[in-house]
């Protein structure tokens, strides 16, 4: 009886021990992955030398190159800047559809005259693109 009687107690005290056991928390779960970047920068510049005008405007769009809408545009006024002259446009990443093509352009205006304006899609977001591009825009003139 004793020995059934010293397996009860060690039994008990086991059971009382692993309930007061400190147990650390589980590790956070793995942060989501990021976004992709939901912003397309670089640089707006033309090859003439001559100086922007004060009230030049810039203009940067990205645009849906498969079903020709604009995601979105920054409008840039020159305000004494000169080329190259940087550009930040913010898109929603939720409206980008992994398939369609991608392109960014640039245009310069003057008292709503076009004087400079990219001739070459710049293809960017999708399918591996960068983000980052350097436009070259010219003279519609040329």
């Amino acid at each position: 009886m004793t020995g059934m009687r010293n397996t009860t107690v060690l039994l008990l005290a086991t059971v009382l021990f692993s309930a007061c056991e400190r147990r650390t928390p589980a590790p956070p779960a793995p942060a989501a992955a990021p976004l992709p970047a939901s912003t397309v920068t670089g640089r707006v510049s033309y090859l003439q030398r001559i100086a922007l005008a004060d009230e030049a405007i810039i203009t940067v769009a990205v645009t849906d190159v498969t079903t020709g809408q604009r995601l979105a545009e920054q409008v840039i006024p020159s305000q004494g800047k000169q080329p190259p002259i940087s550009f930040q446009v913010d898109y929603d990443s939720a409206k980008v559809r992994p398939g369609d093509d991608y392109a960014v352009s640039a245009r310069i205006t003057l008292r709503n005259q076009t004087v400079f304006a990219s001739d070459t899609p710049y293809l960017v977001i999708t399918k591996g693109r960068p983000t980052q591009v350097d436009i070259l825009v010219k003279s519609p003139n040329n």
